[in-house]
């Protein structure tokens, strides 16, 4: 565990300023994206400004995949446990930017000229895939079993590593028009 004021204990601190979800978001969602209230309570505001940009490229059933870090420390820890996807960083920064690379490199593995827009350290877009291509990178590219096993099995103990990513779907329902959920237990 980090003592206080160290590098982690200051990137987390500023990672929790800009993941920290905000009561106005459901004002700045695009309002051609239907949204669970459960689901605005997560969002971050660059999370939303990322829906508002590929919302206008969907076109009906096309999918949206979205990956937003919310604890940089707990991925970094994350990153310490057996048969983790990722090397562990030399501090929660460095985790997060290899977490972030190794989501890229799994999504180009499905799809080469998949385009991923970007506007935060913590916040990812994955769009103009195909629905079989969005299930194979979120299932078959970064779901790990037996890390998520790991992780599961940790969360049972008495010092338990936390959630650190949401992923989220869009669906498009029409031109310019989707819906926006989350998917469980991607990441333990």
């Amino acid at each position: 565990m980090p003592k206080k004021g160290t590098a982690n204990d200051n990137a987390d601190a500023r990672h929790q300023q800009i993941a920290k979800p905000y009561k106005g978001n459901a004002t700045k969602l695009s309002s051609n994206i239907k949204c669970d209230v459960s689901v605005m309570d997560l969002l971050t505001p660059a999370t939303i400004e990322l829906a508002n940009y590929v919302v206008k490229r969907l076109k009906e059933e096309d999918p949206g995949v979205f990956v937003q870090i919310i604890d940089q420390n707990a991925l970094h820890q994350a990153f310490a446990l057996n048969h983790s996807p990722v090397p562990q960083g030399a501090n929660a920064d460095a985790s997060a930017e290899a977490f972030r690379a190794w989501l890229i490199n799994g999504t180009r593995n499905v799809r080469p000229n998949s385009q991923v827009p970007q506007n935060s350290r913590f916040s990812l877009a994955f769009h103009q895939l195909t629905q079989g291509e969005a299930i194979d990178i979120v299932f078959g590219q970064w779901h790990n079993q037996r890390w998520n096993v790991h992780l599961q099995d940790n969360r049972l103990g008495g010092n338990p590593i936390g959630q650190f990513a949401i992923v989220f779907w869009m669906a498009g329902t029409g031109l310019r028009r989707a819906t926006f959920t989350t998917h469980q237990n991607i990441f333990g």
